[in-house]
């Protein structure tokens, strides 16, 4: 009777999915949507297969409308020394390529690369160089664009330990905008103070614009008690602001 309910009410088929192993390192993923129980239908088909074998991994993706995209990852090196390249395709052909790498000369000290270019455009890369020393960790960051011709430069610092974090940040590039910012925060038991100041330079309608902006809060959290008060202000019209919230429990409520 159930059954003979759903065909009356022409009721959705549901989506059917499957997932097959071929042997250790093929899968095989099947989906179909066949529509209503009168009105059977190929509504959606798709197929993907699915390669995973040491460093490289790849899939191709197909639909019942010849839609087709892949892509594939070529890893090598370990943790301290790691290279990959990423590709990803569609009917079109090559959609994006990617250059990824990863060094540690120490334990302290990470750098970071990458170059990627999508069809049609133009190549765009970046490196950053992380250190950390003690409680103090600084990264310092380059960008390329080869679309716009814009060279990009920053440097960033952090200083944490239990009661302090303090961080700044200054980023330019060749077009003249950029930002530069400072941000302290410290920890007294249940209450935790912040404020910070920055200042950004960005393209407007007339050429550059310059903006200033002063942060600072309050927050108190106690078992029965969340309270914050946030102020900011800004010499951008509509950008100053005040917030603050208070969360009280009573009993077990």
């Amino acid at each position: 009777l159930a059954a003979a309910g759903a065909v009356i009410a022409n009721a959705l088929i549901p989506e059917l999915a499957k997932q097959f192993k071929l042997g250790k390192s093929i899968t095989v993923d099947v989906e179909a949507k066949l529509g209503r129980l009168r009105q059977i239908a190929l509504e959606k088909l798709k197929a993907k297969v699915s390669y995973a074998a040491g460093p490289l991994l790849a899939s191709i993706e197909a639909d019942k409308d010849g839609n087709v995209e892949g892509g594939a990852t070529l890893t090598a090196g370990n943790d301290d020394k790691k290279i990959a390249l990423d590709a990803k395709f569609d009917g079109k052909g090559l959609k994006v390529v990617g250059l990824d790498g990863v060094l540690k000369p120490d334990e302290n000290t990470t750098i970071l690369g990458n170059i990627k270019q999508k069809r049609d455009e133009k190549l765009i890369g970046s490196l950053s160089l992380t250190h950390k020393d003690g409680s103090t960790t600084t990264t310092s960051d380059f960008k390329y664009d080869a679309n716009t011709g814009i060279l990009g430069i920053g440097r960033s610092s952090l200083f944490e330990d239990s009661q302090y974090k303090l961080q700044s940040n200054v980023n330019g590039n060749s077009d003249g905008t950029g930002s530069a910012g400072m941000r302290v925060e410290t920890k007294e038991g249940p209450l935790t103070g912040y404020g910070g100041v920055s200042h950004d330079t960005t393209k407007g309608a007339y050429g550059l614009k310059e903006s200033d902006k002063l942060q600072m809060g309050l927050a108190f959290k106690r078992s029965d008690l969340t309270a914050k008060l946030d102020a900011q202000l800004s010499t951008l019209a509509g950008e100053s602001k005040l917030s603050g919230s208070v969360d009280k429990k009573c009993g077990n409520n």
